[in-house]
């Protein structure tokens, strides 16, 4: 303790954080998932949600130490963070609008069909999610190993956007 004109001050207290980078990157699936579930979305978005929220369970977790990694797993895994960051709060977006969505699904369902706004936000979450989540096994040399349904998912992923012509 120090006095200052007479007073006393304390020191300050180090108050450590209150949830690590793993802990939040686990809240912000388990809220994505949440949100997919209880929203009550376009019926021609319903199939593109629920493969959304498959990869989400499926992603890799994140380690709560990046320290001791090689750089460019240390740099894949910065990467991935930021992508599940901006994921969640495009969902949370998504769900916000989830109301609007039904009401131009049925003005649409007048005109030539083609995906949804809905279904092209989910399917490039998806997307997005997936590429990182690539990016990771390659730069771990493998060292990640993914459940055969997400390498399945994996793959699924790369045919879509090669009809798509991405």
């Amino acid at each position: 303790m120090s006095t200052t004109s007479g007073s006393t001050l304390a020191a300050p207290r180090h108050v450590p954080p209150t949830d690590t980078r793993d802990e939040k990157i686990e809240s912000s699936k388990a809220d994505m998932q949440s949100t997919c579930q209880s929203t009550t979305w376009p019926a021609g978005s319903k199939s593109a949600v629920q493969e959304f929220v498959k990869t989400v369970k499926l992603s890799p977790a994140v380690p709560k130490d990046l320290a001791g990694m090689p750089q460019e797993l240390q740099s894949a895994y910065k990467e991935y963070i930021k992508v599940i960051e901006d994921v969640h709060t495009r969902i949370k977006d998504a769900s916000s609008r989830a109301s609007r969505w039904k009401l131009l699904e049925r003005l649409a369902s007048l005109l030539p069909k083609g995906p949804s706004r809905c279904t092209l936000v989910f399917q490039t979450c998806e997307a997005d999610l997936l590429s990182a989540a690539k990016i990771l096994n390659v730069s771990g040399g493998g060292a990640l190993r993914r459940s055969l349904v997400f390498a399945e998912r994996w793959d699924r992923q790369e045919c879509l956007q090669k009809d798509r012509g991405v």
